[in-house]
Order: C-alpha cells, then structure tokens, then sequence
C-alpha cells in the first residue's frame, strides 16, 4: 500500500511539473545571497513524501481492488465462490477422515489385537506407494520437481524425512497399546514445544519471548491433562513423547533440507512415503 501511495504521489508530482513547464511558468528560486538555482526534479520531492496508511484506507483500497477485479472479470465472483466451497469441503473431509483414522487404528491395534505396529505401518505405506504410483504413471498428475530429485538428492536430503515420518506413525500407533485415544491427543499437544526446541538446536530459528510464552502454557497445559490420567502407562508416554520428538525432528529437517522446495500433496508422497 505504501508503494503504490508513493507511486500515485511521484505521477501527480510529475504531471505539475510538466504543466508548469508547459506554461512557461517554471521560475528561478533566489538564494540567501541573491543568486539562482533551478528548481528541484520530482524525484527530490519524493524522498520528504511519507506516506501514511491507516486501516480504514487500507480496507478501502483493498475493496476498490476487489471491486475493480470483479468489473473486469464477470465470472470472477463465481470462481471466487467455487475456490472458497471447494476449501471448505476438503476441510470438512479433512476433519471427518482424520478422527476416523485415529479410531480405526485403535479398533486394529487394540481391539483385534493385531499388535504389530510396524507391520501395520507396511501395509499403509506401501497402499500409498501403490496409488502413487498409479496417479503418476497411469492419470499422468505431472512433479515439477523430479529433474531435482536424484538418487544424490534422494538419499542426502529425503531418507532422513522419510525415517523420521516412518518413526512418527509407527510410535504414534504402538502408544495405542497402552494409552486410551483422548489422552494419545492430549499428548501431541507437546509437539509445537519441541518444534521450537529443535529449531533453536540446529540455529534455523530463534524464539521470540511470546513464542516461548506460547510453549510454557502448552507445557503446562500438557502436564495439567496428564495428571489424574485412569489408564496411565508410563511406557506408552515415553513411546507417546518418543514419537512427537520424531515428528518434530520430521518437520525441523524438511525446513533444513529442502529449504525453499515447496512440494506438492503428490510430490510429497511419490517422493517421502517410500522412504517412509
């Protein structure tokens, strides 16, 4: 907003410049000791313009934009319309697919009592390989980044996330043998502490003291919801603890290795999920 504020500002100053000049109007200035200098360019005026944005301009510019985009574009508003139900229903997906997971999972390992969490981990791994694989090669979904992935690549930068994304759900499904699922949940609260732990660890980013503020009430509200647990295991709370240090480490070295590569949904699973 400031920009295009000084944008505006250096035309309108501009165009009185070239109509002063245009009309002969354009005088001398007198100096102190009687002699004469000409008169500033435009772009002398622009380093004393400060430019002021308060919120009530910046929501007016932002509504005469938006207006301005819809004039120009009938069938914008429809598209708007079609992107914010097309979010709100991979959102709503997302909060019905996740819980029921969850509780498939415990069904599985504790209710069936197939207690192999590893073999379990396997079998969902390689079902997202395989239809991968099939969206790649047979629906032709296109990766941006393949020319980047080489095996150099794969094996220094992706086998590490891949390790650690593979520790994260075989932990989380193993704390299912000893915990109830309400207290795993209350349990992965813990994970945005060790984010910021790890993150000063390797240097990639310093805490601010409200950061740290934030992660001292999770701390605490963490501790408070474990106390007076009925099921309490301490072996599943430090298999619990063990897995959300994985995740951590998981997101830490996705920041560190592949800094600025943004992957796609696909391409994070073609490329990460086999490591897994």
């Amino acid at each position: 907003l400031r920009h295009l504020s000084c944008v505006r500002a250096s035309k309108n100053i501009t165009s009185r410049h070239s109509n002063n000049r245009g009309r002969g109007k354009r005088k001398s200035l007198s100096s102190p000791g009687g002699s004469s200098m000409k008169a500033p360019p435009a772009s002398r005026y622009l380093e004393n313009v400060v430019v002021e944005t308060t919120p009530s301009s910046a929501s007016q510019l932002e509504i005469m934009t938006r207006q301005e985009k819809l004039s120009n574009d009938p069938d914008a508003g429809t598209k708007e319309a079609g992107s914010m139900i097309k979010n709100l229903v991979c959102l709503g997906f997302f909060l019905m697919l996740g819980p029921s997971l969850i509780m498939v999972n415990k069904y599985i390992l504790h209710d069936i009592g197939f207690k192999y969490p590893i073999t379990h981990t396997c079998f969902t791994t390689l079902f997202c390989s395989v239809g991968i694989w099939i969206s790649v090669h047979v629906f032709g979904i296109k990766l941006s980044h393949a020319p980047i992935v080489t095996w150099r690549f794969y094996i220094r930068n992706i086998m590490p996330i891949g390790f650690f994304q593979g520790a994260t759900i075989v932990l989380g499904m193993t704390s299912y043998l000893y915990l109830t699922v309400s207290f795993v949940q209350m349990l992965k609260a813990s994970t945005p502490v060790m984010i910021v732990v790890f993150l000063r660890l390797f240097q990639i980013e310093f805490p601010t003291s409200e950061i740290l503020v934030s992660v001292l009430i999770i701390s605490t509200g963490v501790v408070m919801s474990s106390y007076g647990e009925i099921n309490f295991s301490i072996i599943g709370v430090l298999i619990m603890l063990c897995g959300q240090v994985a995740e951590a480490l998981r997101l830490v070295f996705t920041q560190k290795l592949l800094k600025n590569l943004k992957f796609t949904v696909v391409e994070s699973l073609c490329f990460i999920t086999p490591a897994a």
